[in-house]
């Protein structure tokens, strides 16, 4: 045989050999990834609008709402942004290119008047919003044909110059003494609440403030707050739309309509990225990186691209630029997606920027292949020690670089390092930093190795650390990771594997979590006395990638007793307001606190911390079949401004559990005799539970029943009923997840529990603290799904 071809066929029997070993393992056939496109580097070459143009007012007030003085005074509050005007700031912002001319539409007295209250635009609320929408695309058409009917008659009696933009003012300011008809309108709203899960709910019990013709025991006007939420219809999203004449929100949204988008934090949108990744904001849409290559209000030879090594000079970033003064850089990192930004800070206005006591040089990354919608700092990210995974964190206050602040070098070993957010080298470094009262120089060093092929589609996968394995049980454990890089698209996934074979994949047994500042799971379901290997894994539409490391955990002996156990469940349902709110009807303000919480939240965590895979629900309010619920998409944490469909799975997970758990009777004061069949049913747990009262006289028995349960992993359901027969109260839930070296019980409280007197929070309890005055306690044991 020819010696090129017996190599071949070598290197074919060792592909071959390699690919059935991985099958051994587990381990899937790599998929050859699709490269994202490079992106194109095009800065816009003019302006979108130069001059003086005119911005069109329309303002809104609704059924329920009033100007607080009068349009002009709005007016005059909209026209002063850090005490000047519009116009001024937008000069200083555009070096005099262009600047906006407010006109009320269509006249300085007129607004226009929605036909609807304000809480008919904005999202349903069981309390705040009864008239709300409960589906964005209900949402949609309400806001489309309101803003199309201001702007028809804002149009038809205006007789001014052409607006280049449209802006919404929707005045939400109530009066303080509202009319009897709006009064019995939102007394309607409020006795006709048809179609939510929460209908059935008991009415609160309040003062009312006046006497009213209503047969409601509580002011309607003591709950209706409705809320506009990042995302909804009339959200700036992509329109100019404010709210009671916020002249900064102008200033920004105008920004937007101008060219520039977002590079600031977001809100919890940007999925686990809870600080600041832009700093020392300049302009209304957070940096002078804008008004170059979004705005072109800078010439490119005043804000030119690197190629080569050398010396180079910069000028402050706020000045209007002569000549060939270079007020800002953009450097090509390896990576074909980012880019290296740098400027100047000195001196600075304090209106438009930071103000004068700020100087050095701000180090930034740009990845010109994302838009803002995926937050920063994926698109823009200001460089500051101690944010190793650039999460916005570290040490904002320490962004600037130069003599003054004892950073002269940037690079792979200095803090912050020069990598780049996929964690791999720019190849780009800074030397030498210094200020020059006016002006900074610095020493560029390039050390171009592109990244391409292989690398660089790998490059586009998410990242993700393998941290602690805690709490080793005999069938559990707690793992614990950290996302390195979030991935370019963002991730979709990302959790443990394990399996009792090296190099564990999702083929194996997972715990997915969903991108929801939550990185701490659990395996269940273990064997004892079996040792283990365990990954981390992160995915995203290109595919998967595992973390580097890989530890083993071998599980204990059941019959040997552990020094600790738990806290078992790691999800936050108990202390989340969100879900209080909207799966409760507890009222703190009420005389009389109906407890609703408790036994919805408490049966959520365990259901959820098993995960079983036929517990089935459906969106609230559809009508559609109900299917299993998808607990990899499950957000642990969730909050009132996620994106809509990062809710929709919890959602339809408590909707659920809250009204099947009311019909059932689970939230009676008193545990009936088919308490224990209608909880199986609910839970569709496998096992059959035990009830135990939990009292002084047997208080060994009831301890020593928990252990058992939690030598095996498995959570308590401990119920506290008022201990009176004339006396009405609804029952308290809670969890027993966990045990101490001390013999104490980790109990996990839903929020605003509340015993009499007493308001107990999630923590240890020695077991005789559990027996509160006026309740007696009951357990429910043997609750599990294998």
């Amino acid at each position: 045989m020819h010696h090129a071809s017996r190599m071949k066929a070598l290197t074919y029997l060792v592909n071959a050999l390699i690919f059935l070993a991985c099958l051994a393992q587990g381990e899937t056939k790599p998929v050859r990834l699709k490269p994202a496109p490079i992106p194109v580097f095009s800065p816009a070459r003019q302006p979108v609008v130069t001059g003086e143009f005119p911005v069109g007012l329309i303002v809104v007030t609704f059924k329920e709402t009033q100007l607080p003085n009068s349009l002009t005074d709005g007016m005059a509050t909209l026209d002063n942004i850090a005490s000047i005007s519009q116009e001024a700031y937008f000069k200083i912002y555009s070096n005099g290119i262009a600047w906006p001319r407010i006109v009320a539409m269509p006249g300085s007295e007129i607004n226009y008047q929605a036909p609807q209250f304000y809480g008919y635009y904005c999202a349903y609320d069981y309390w705040r919003n009864p008239i709300g929408w409960k589906d964005i695309e209900e949402g949609s058409r309400r806001a489309s044909k309101m803003k199309n009917d201001a702007l028809q008659f804002a149009s038809k009696n205006y007789s001014g110059p052409k607006p280049r933009f449209i802006c919404y003012s929707y005045i939400t300011t109530r009066p303080a003494k509202p009319g009897k008809e709006i009064t019995a309108e939102l007394v309607g709203f409020y006795t006709n609440r048809s179609g939510d899960t929460g209908a059935r709910r008991p009415r609160p019990q309040h003062k009312i403030r006046e006497k009213t013709s209503t047969n409601l025991p509580f002011d309607p006007l003591e709950y209706y707050a409705p809320s506009c939420q990042w995302g909804d219809p009339l959200w700036p999203n992509g329109s100019m739309q404010i709210q009671d004449f916020s002249a900064s929100t102008f200033a920004h949204e105008l920004g937007h309509s101008l060219g520039a988008p977002d590079v600031y934090h977001i809100g919890r949108h940007n999925d686990g990225i809870s600080g600041s990744p832009s700093l020392l904001s300049y302009g209304p849409t957070a940096n002078a990186f804008s008004r170059f290559y979004h705005h072109a209000y800078i010439k490119e030879k005043n804000h030119p691209t690197l190629k080569s090594s050398g010396t180079y000079t910069l000028y402050p970033r706020d000045i209007d630029p002569k000549g060939h003064q270079a007020v800002g850089f953009l450097i090509p990192s390896n990576h074909p997606h980012f880019m290296y930004h740098v400027e100047y800070i000195h001196a600075e206005n304090a209106t438009v920027g930071v103000g004068p006591s700020k100087e050095g040089m701000l180090i930034s990354v740009v990845n010109l292949g994302l838009t803002s919608f995926l937050g920063s700092p994926d698109y823009f990210y200001d460089y500051r020690p101690n944010d190793p995974f650039f999460r916005g964190l570290g040490e904002p206050e320490a962004c600037l670089f130069g003599k003054l602040h004892k950073r002269t070098e940037f690079n792979l070993t200095t803090e912050p390092s020069s990598r780049l957010p996929n964690l791999l080298d720019g190849g780009v470094y800074f030397k030498n930093i210094a200020e020059n009262a006016g002006t900074l120089t610095f020493d560029l060093v390039i050390n171009r190795q592109p990244i391409t092929g292989t690398q660089y589609s790998e490059s586009m996968l998410p990242q993700i650390r393998l941290d602690d394995i805690q709490d080793i049980q005999a069938t559990s454990c707690t793992l614990d990771c950290t996302i390195k890089y979030r991935g370019e698209p963002l991730k979709t996934a990302y959790g443990f594997c394990w399996s009792t074979h090296s190099r564990p994949t999702t083929t194996d047994d997972t715990y997915a979590l969903s991108h929801r500042e939550c990185y701490r799971g659990h395996a269940i379901h273990l064997q004892p006395n079996t040792t283990y290997y365990v990954r981390a894994f992160a995915s995203n539409g290109l595919g998967t990638r595992y973390s580097d490391e890989e530890k083993s955990v071998t599980t204990l002996d059941p019959t040997k007793p552990p020094g600790s156990i738990g806290p078992l469940c790691t999800d936050r349902f108990s202390n989340n307001g969100y879900l209080y709110e909207h799966f409760s009807y507890e009222n703190n303000d009420t005389a009389s606190t109906f407890i609703g919480y408790s036994p919805t939240c408490v049966l959520a965590k365990l259901i959820a911390y098993f995960r079983p895979a036929k517990f089935a629900g459906s969106s609230p309010n559809s009508k559609l079949k109900a299917t299993p619920i998808n607990f990899n998409n499950l957000s642990w944490n969730p909050d009132a401004d996620d994106f809509p469909m990062r809710l929709e799975e919890i959602r339809r997970f408590f909707a659920a559990i809250y009204g099947p758990s009311r019909q059932l009777g689970l939230h009676a004061d008193r545990l009936g005799k088919g308490f224990l069949k209608s909880l199986v049913q609910l839970t569709g747990v496998k096992g059959k539970p035990v009830l135990t009262d939990f009292t002084a006289a047997n208080t060994g028995e009831a301890v020593e029943l928990i252990q058992q349960d939690l030598k095996l992993s498995r959570p308590i359901i401990i119920v506290f009923i008022y201990d009176s027969l004339e006396v009405s109260d609804h029952c308290r839930w809670a969890l027993i997840d966990g045990i101490n070296a001390k013999g104490e019980l980790h109990v996990d409280f839903p929020l605003h529990s509340i015993l009499g007197q007493q308001q107990p929070t999630t923590g240890y309890y020695a077991p005789a603290a559990l027996m509160f005055k006026f309740y007696k306690a009951s357990l429910v044991t043997s609750l599990h799904y294998k």
